[in-house]
């Protein structure tokens, strides 16, 4: 596991500082008071959080003594584990939980992953977080080593004993069952809240869909009806026009009934004439005849002369009769008829307009009365049943209008109590919103599985204690003292080879005199003991090539155990390191050793 880049946007006194770190050795370099134990502790944080006391302990906790000047204390760091490349963000105390994403896909990923990186807190602060101690001096340091050695082999680590700290868990694990119960009971309201608002919604959505149809419907008539309706009013209304043809049609057939019997008269009145005409003109002509002959006869003449006077009046006769016929019975009869042929001719004329006229009339009617009879005749039976339909079909006029008013009254009283439907709905709602309900429920399962998490991280830590406890008891694991030793041999280059722990868990190292205790070491020779022991008990604990990171830890030595430390490091940690120091001697010695490192100065 390797860090990559810290951003502190505010922590102590620093703010918007984005420092990158190396695979390897870095060295971060400031004069004291300089924040370089700010810049570690930070990295603490980002990786396991802080806790934010309450009470008279909160003036002296670590968030108060990081708080920035102004704001709230927040940052991210960026780091690679298992192949992938995630960045941390904290931020205190808007955001108490961190936020893990993904840098390669851009994903949020679960904060589990930070343990599974780092591993637990207490493990991580007794082995590979060497923070600067003011307070130290030679004589507290030799306790301090041989209190940790007990601690670790009794089952306690330098901060807190088995006990202290499965009392501790189990006071974890109450207030968060505690809390789970608050937030299971807020999650059942939530949910029950949300479905009713889920109901209400739906009922709302199909109400105010209703509501939508009825005012639509309000507001679209029925064309094909309404043309109808508008058709059969409109033959209706006709009627009365009609009427008024069929009485012109009656009146019109009446008066050409009257001059056909008119011109009848008058050509009987001339056949009379012509005929007493013809009587006359026979009567005279037989007369002339009869005379002429007997004239003839009487007279002496010569029957040749007879012959002749006999063809002659045949002759005479003839051209009379002609004449009579085409030209005087003409005139006659004019001089008698001329008045009476001419009203004739007149009325004869004004016969046929009203014929016509009663014909145009006639078709229209008849169109008119098929229109609601369908067997319908131009005829006083006729009308009176055409009088029945339009009658009828009026009152279905009326009907439909009444029909169509109480269809829209029956509507306005559906839009009526769809509208009170809709605010009661509302009312019931009473102005929640679903979206932030769900929200609200997504929040608390987040919370409750949070807390789940947080409740099985306690027990595996409270596990952890115990497994730990027993693997300490009674003898001190063979592995960590080999570790323990090999750590030494490196840190003083060989000049101690092994290290043991006598009955009453006292450190010995072997020398070239033998075994010393290291209550006769230097301060120096201590401080590496002490460096030796915490590294061999983190590897045999985290099994992984967790970060290590010293504050201002190499202070007390001189140039050569500064010499054999580093080469120690290099040699026996295969992690990254992070050194904070406010001396330059860490460069310079690197830097004759020929051993990479990163260089940052604050």
């Amino acid at each position: 596991m390797i860090i990559r880049e810290l951003k502190i946007i505010g922590f102590g006194r620093h703010k918007d500082k984005k420092i990158e770190l190396s695979d390897g050795i870095n060295i971060i370099y400031g004069d004291n008071e300089a924040g370089k134990s700010t810049i570690a502790y930070f990295i603490y944080s980002m990786m396991y959080g802080i806790e934010k006391k309450r009470g008279k302990p909160a003036a002296d906790s670590m968030y108060s003594k990081y708080q920035p000047i102004e704001g709230q204390w927040s940052g991210s760091m960026r780091f690679s584990y298992d192949n992938r490349e995630y960045e941390v963000f904290r931020s205190f105390p808007v955001q108490e939980d961190p936020v893990v994403v993904d840098v390669v896909t851009g994903l949020q990923v679960d904060s589990e992953i930070l343990f599974e990186a780092f591993g637990e807190e207490r493990v991580f602060a007794s082995s590979y977080y060497l923070v600067q101690d003011k307070n130290d001096d030679t004589g507290r340091i030799f306790g301090d080593v041989s209190e940790y050695a007990k601690r670790i082999s009794t089952g306690k680590n330098e901060r807190v004993d088995v006990a202290g700290a499965k009392k501790k868990i189990k006071n974890q694990i109450k207030m968060l069952e505690i809390r789970k119960n608050e937030v299971n009971l807020s999650l059942k309201e939530s949910i029950k809240k949300s479905e009713n608002l889920k109901e209400c919604m739906q009922q709302y959505d199909r109400e105010a869909d209703n509501l939508l149809k009825l005012k639509e419907k309000r507001g679209v008539t029925n064309e094909k009806n309404e043309e109808k309706v508008e058709s059969i009013k409109e033959y209706i209304d006709r009627f009365g026009e009609i009427e008024l043809k069929y009485e012109r049609y009656c009146q019109g057939t009446k008066q050409a009934r009257l001059l056909i019997e008119m011109e009848e008269v008058k050509s009987q009145n001339k056949s009379r004439i012509n005929v007493r005409a013809k009587a006359a003109y026979y009567s005279i002509l037989a007369a002339i005849f009869v005379f002429a002959l007997v004239i003839t006869l009487l007279v002496p003449l010569k029957p040749v002369v007879k012959v002749l006077i006999m063809a002659l009046l045949v002759l005479a006769q003839g051209v009379v009769t002609f004449l009579w016929d085409n030209v005087i019975i003409r005139k006659l009869a004019g001089l008698f008829i001329e008045n009476e042929a001419n009203a004739a001719a007149e009325e004869s004329e004004n016969c046929r307009k009203i014929i016509e006229e009663l014909k145009d009339l006639k078709e229209e009617i008849e169109e008119y009365g098929k229109g609601g009879v369908s067997s319908f005749s131009v005829d006083d039976e006729g009308m009176e049943e055409l009088q029945r339909c339009v009658t009828r079909l009026g009152e279905q006029v009326e009907k439909y209008y009444q029909m169509e008013t109480e269809k829209k009254e029956e509507l306005a009283r559906e839009i009526e109590r769809g509208e009170w439907m809709l605010d009661s709905i509302s009312q019931k709602m009473n102005g929640d919103n679903y979206e932030s309900v769900s929200r609200e429920c997504e929040k608390l399962r987040e919370e409750l599985s949070q807390i789940e998490k947080k409740v099985k991280a306690v027990h595996m830590a409270e596990e952890i204690i115990d497994e730990i406890s027993q693997k300490f008891s009674g003898d001190f694991k063979a592995e960590i003292i080999d570790e323990f030793s090999k750590n030494v041999a490196a840190f003083t280059c060989g000049r101690y080879e092994r290290v043991i722990f006598d009955a009453k868990m006292n450190i010995k190292v072997l020398g070239k005199e033998g075994f010393v205790d290291i209550a006769k070491l230097s301060y120096g020779a201590v401080k590496q003991v002490y460096l030796a022991l915490r590294m061999a008990v983190g590897t045999w604990l985290l099994q992984e090539r967790i970060p290590l990171i010293v504050d201002d830890g190499f202070v007390y030595f001189d140039e050569k155990r500064l010499r054999e430390t580093l080469k120690g490091l290099r040699d026996r940690h295969k992690g990254q390191i992070i050194l904070f120091t406010c001396q330059k001697r860490e460069k310079r010695v690197l830097e004759e050793l020929e051993i990479p490192f990163e260089y940052i100065e604050i």
